[in-house]
């Protein structure tokens, strides 16, 4: 049962950054509004955002899938889901009304946005551990 969910876990978290980049991809004007809703960046680094961090969900994703580049994808997917979190409570505190524009239309309220992040997070952190651990391993095995 064990060596089935870290694959389980690791495709369903690649699974979310590829479909969340790809909604985000197919409209990156209405990405790049989103991301000027958050009233953070200057108009040209939230158009940059808007076209490039689709592309890198979808990349990190798909490296989750098939493992490769692994801990750096799981570093980046980490690094993407907190950044988008206080990003989040920010606007949040500043009683911004900020549809998040994760899920494209499909986006749940920013509260349950949170608790996917902390879920996403808790699964990315199991797959770092898990990846340090094997990496660890490897490295001991003579011949590696």
């Amino acid at each position: 049962m064990n060596r089935f969910v870290e694959p389980a876990v690791r495709v369903f978290a690649g699974a979310v950054f590829v479909y969340a980049g790809s909604i985000k991809a197919i409209d990156p004007v209405q990405f790049f509004t989103t991301v000027q809703n958050y009233h953070l960046i200057p108009p040209l680094g939230a158009a940059a955002v808007g076209f490039y961090l689709p592309w890198l969900e979808v990349c990190c994703g798909t490296a989750l899938i098939f493992r490769r580049f692994y801990l750096g994808a799981i570093t980046m997917a980490m690094l993407m889901t907190a950044t988008f979190m206080v990003v989040l409570v920010s606007a949040q505190l500043r009683g911004l009304n900020v549809a998040c524009g994760c899920f494209g239309a499909a986006s749940p309220s920013a509260s349950n946005e949170l608790i996917i992040g902390i879920a996403l997070l808790g699964c990315l952190g199991f797959l770092l551990v898990r990846g340090v651990r094997t990496a660890h391993i490897n490295s001991k095995i003579p011949g590696r």
